[in-house]
């Protein structure tokens, strides 16, 4: 595929210099899928892909002036978010891009803790919460996180109530009960997603890559059944790639 011929996929995210979590491993993703990815990068971290030694966050000035040129010079089909500072900062975000590019679909990874168990957020407001959510599409957390995003203990509650106001889905691969199978949500209504095979490897950085994929392939006109389908596909081949936290990403045109 000609680079021209590529919908373009926008990548708002941590800088990891593992290569292995946020939008580098966002643009690998995007790359071997036949998306053309950019990004907008949200914090410089310091980590390995089993060290996080800490971050500095980009201000909304450093933000905007990151966001403002690439928006106005491209026509994104999806947006994929994921570590950010704080929910104002996201808010901010999904709006100006709003402002920018009113029919572009917006994912949101929502990132709680690292890999190695740093934690980015501590408490977050549900009903702030809610207010942002009605400006995003889809989110991804697994099952710890939308714990966290909720307040709530049960999973699956949780991941119903949330589909009032964006499309959850829920990632399996913390899911004890039945390891690996995902679930999709839409205004209540669910759709589970039975793994092919349940893989023994754990990656760094798996979270974004599923969010980026999921993204790619919703820019290439999927459904949304067979974006999730897809995706799940890839991220299970992705960790079964090597036997350490980082992986390869195999060319899925």
């Amino acid at each position: 595929m000609e680079i021209e011929d590529r919908p373009y996929v926008l990548s708002i995210g941590g800088h990891d210099p593992s290569g292995g979590a946020g939008i580098t491993a966002d643009l690998k993703t995007m790359e071997s899928i036949g998306v053309q990815g950019m990004s907008v990068c949200t914090s410089l971290t310091f980590q390995t892909e089993d060290h996080f030694e800490g971050l500095v966050w980009m201000t909304k000035k450093e933000l905007k002036k990151q966001l403002k040129p690439i928006m106005e010079q491209y026509d994104f089909s999806v947006v994929k978010i994921g570590i950010i500072e704080n929910l104002k900062i996201l808010k901010w975000i999904v709006k100006s891009i709003k402002t920018y590019q009113p029919n572009i679909i917006i994912i949101w990874d929502p990132v709680i803790k690292t890999t190695s168990g740093y934690k980015l957020h501590k408490k977050l407001s549900p009903n702030y919460l809610k207010s942002i959510l009605k400006y995003i599409n889809i989110i991804t957390p697994n099952w710890n996180e939308i714990i966290h995003l909720t307040g709530e203990k049960d999973v699956l509650k949780s991941a119903n109530k949330l589909s009032k106001w964006t499309m959850v889905y829920l990632k399996g691969g913390h899911n004890e009960s039945n390891i690996g199978m995902d679930y999709l949500y839409i205004e209540g209504a669910e759709t589970a997603f039975v793994p092919e095979y349940v893989s023994s490897q754990q990656k760094h950085g798996s979270g974004c890559i599923f969010s980026s994929a999921l993204s790619s392939y919703l820019a290439l006109s999927y459904s949304l059944d067979s974006a999730c389908v897809a995706s799940k596909r890839y991220i299970t081949e992705y960790l079964d790639s090597t036997d350490t936290l980082l992986g390869i990403h195999f060319q899925s045109l």
